[in-house]
């Protein structure tokens, strides 16, 4: 089969994604057709357009308006008349077509049009680079695959490579897929001088093999130790690229002792006048590493160095290897791109929050509210959920529910809406029975502040009934007690208002209307269902409207918890019911017990029904309806 004379169309590929896709195709449109009229004479042109329905057109790319113009030279060098475009009245060469020639004729005229032949090795690493920094953000695989694409085609073409920092990209992609033996293979070809005498290896060789994701294991530590080792051995000395990666991995293996001489060594040293931030990272990683130890005077050193380290306001520059032209390492990139700052900031709470964490466990719960306060101060920002469901768990344990106020309101003001954690534990913690320890602790603190009556070792034979009402009501009634509701013991009623520290209704209920005003609900609609709803909620909630004898409030929170249930799952078990068959006990006997007081048959009938369904049975009856163990 004979070749076909081709027109080849060279079209610019930044203008694409600088102008419309119609404005770019329109060019070249405009380029054939002016190649066609001025060359109308020419013998190739006249046999082209006399077959209208077989005519061929190649559309190739260039970089940029440089790159056309050296291919424009390159056609006149070969005589190949063309038509170079350019659009008026801008003024700017956009493309260049040739008249119709045998693709032999053209040989390697367009040769140049290839962005290889001006892609350097310095080119190639920034591309790496920026595909591996993408991964250790963000996990991308596809970054990785970008990564090994990449390389691929640089071996393909052998691509000149005269930068170790080629080859350290090469060593980052294969332990990130956990390809250890190949990353190793390339150091050792680094130290034979396989890829060239001029290639050595340098601190981000190492770095390389350091900075592993998945490196969590104890042999994953002792070969990092043996890298380090032989870092030493090479007389490379080492910085944070390399104790970094061993105090995180100290931390996830358990390898405490190691940590201990890694945060004590007097050899680390921060990089001075290539990355900006390193000394910040540094010092984080240290910070976490005394964290994990439990050293809090260690961590708060640490986190006041890190508060006084330097951090670019305007720019930031790029981390590229030292080994280029100085000017490559002054680049500057804006922090709205960045976010740097932002991001600084929220790592020094994520810090001050661990802190705070190990005080609240250590119940050093001054010093944990004066360390966020000291962060408000200093970094401007205000805790996170997970900080201030710390202090509620706290304060929920031990009843102080003038705290959970406080807290609830702070929250508020922060504009950090509670969660489903938050609420639960501030609605159980006005009704729920505090144990003896606490009891007993809860009364001298009451006594202690004039609010209870005679001193526990002082017990009075006489009880006031208008204070002790709601407490003396649980005990002596046998009927209400089997309801669920908190029994409290003899000696407890026989103090005036201790019912005051023991349950508080009115607070569970403020904290319940809170909940459906954040839902955007209304209460007393037994179709609206809070964001936050489960089984000890609702047991809170009707324990508090039993004990201020509202038992048609107690039946329409059952019927709210039940609707909210059947529209979960319309038909069987609902999947919360195995799991809480003991508190659901509760629940019913309290649905019971009002419906019971207000004297309606129909609604007690209606309660029994959903228990046979549900297969819930009452405190009393929960053991014997157990299946027997097999023998």
């Amino acid at each position: 089969m004979a070749e076909a004379r081709t027109i080849f169309i060279v079209m610019r590929k930044d203008l694409v994604l600088q102008w419309p896709l119609g404005s770019v195709v329109s060019q070249g449109a405009h380029a054939a057709v002016a190649v066609m009229h001025k060359y109308r004479d020419d013998e190739r042109v006249k046999e082209y357009v006399q077959d209208l329905d077989s005519m061929h057109k190649v559309v190739l790319e260039t970089k940029n308006e440089t790159s056309l113009l050296k291919m424009a030279d390159n056609l006149r060098l070969k005589n190949i008349p063309f038509y170079l475009w350019t659009e008026q009245p801008e003024n700017i060469p956009t493309c260049l077509a040739t008249v119709p020639i045998m693709r032999s004729d053209l040989g390697d005229a367009l040769k140049k049009l290839s962005e290889w032949s001006e892609v350097t090795d310095r080119d190639i690493v920034r591309v790496l680079r920026v595909f591996n920094n993408q991964f250790a953000f963000e996990y991308s695989i596809v970054a990785l695959e970008r990564v090994e694409r990449i390389i691929n085609i640089c071996i393909e073409r052998k691509l000149p490579i005269s930068a170790v920092t080629f080859y350290n990209e090469w060593i980052r992609l294969h332990v990130a897929r956990k390809n250890y033996h190949e990353a190793y293979r390339i150091k050792r070809n680094i130290l034979s001088g396989t890829y060239g005498s001029e290639i050595k290896p340098d601190i981000y060789t190492y770095a390389a093999l350091f900075n592993d994701p998945s490196a969590a294991t104890s042999q994953d530590m002792a070969r990092l130790i043996r890298d380090y080792e032989e870092m030493l051995d090479q007389g490379i000395e080492p910085n944070e690229l390399q104790v970094k990666p061993l105090i995180r991995l100290a931390i996830k293996s358990g390898e405490f002792k190691l940590l201990e001489e890694l945060l004590d060594s007097a050899s680390i040293k921060p990089m001075k006048g290539i990355h900006s931030n390193t000394e910040a990272r540094l010092l984080s990683t240290k910070a976490r590493g005394y964290i994990a130890l439990f050293d809090l005077d260690g961590a708060k050193q640490q986190i006041e160095k890190l508060l006084l380290s330097h951090i670019s306001q305007k720019s930031m520059p790029l981390p590229w290897s030292p080994g280029y032209e100085s000017g490559v390492a002054e680049i500057k990139v804006p922090l709205e791109h960045t976010q740097t700052r932002e991001a600084f900031f929220v790592y020094v709470r994520s810090l001050y929050e661990s802190v705070i964490r190990i005080h609240i466990i250590r119940r050093m719960i001054d010093e944990a509210y004066e360390l966020m306060e000291e962060m408000r101060r200093t970094i401007y920002l205000p805790p996170t959920r997970m900080a201030y469901n710390w202090f509620i768990r706290y304060h929920s344990k031990r009843k102080q529910i003038s705290k959970l106020h406080e807290i609830q309101d702070m929250m508020l003001q922060d504009g950090v809406a509670p969660d489903e954690y938050a609420y639960t534990k501030f609605i159980n913690a006005c009704m729920f029975q505090p144990k003896s320890r606490l009891l007993q602790k809860l009364i001298i603190t009451a006594f202690n502040q004039g609010n209870v009556g005679p001193k526990p070792d002082q017990v009075a034979t006489q009880t006031n009934a208008d204070d002790t009402h709601v407490a003396s009501k649980i005990e002596n009634d046998p009927e209400l007690y089997k309801a669920g509701l908190p029994a409290v013991p003899q000696h407890v009623v026989e103090f005036s208002s201790v019912h005051k520290i023991v349950f508080h209704p009115h607070d569970c209920l403020r904290f319940y209307n809170a909940l459906f005003t954040e839902s955007k609900g209304r209460i007393g609609n037994v179709n609206d269902i809070p964001i936050y709803y489960n089984v000890h909620i609702v047991n809170a909630v009707m324990r508090a409207y039993a004990l201020l004898e509202k038992p048609k409030l107690v039946v329409r929170e059952f019927y709210r918890y039940a609707y909210h249930q059947a529209r979960q799952c319309p038909q069987g078990i609902p999947p919360e019911v195995p799991m809480n068959r003991k508190h659901l006990g509760h629940v019913f006997r309290m649905a019971l017990e009002a419906s019971s007081a207000i004297e309606s048959p129909k609604q007690t009938d209606r309660i029994h029904s959903l228990m046979n369904q549900w297969q819930v049975w009452l405190p009393w009856q929960f053991d014997e309806a157990q299946p027997s163990e097999p023998n």
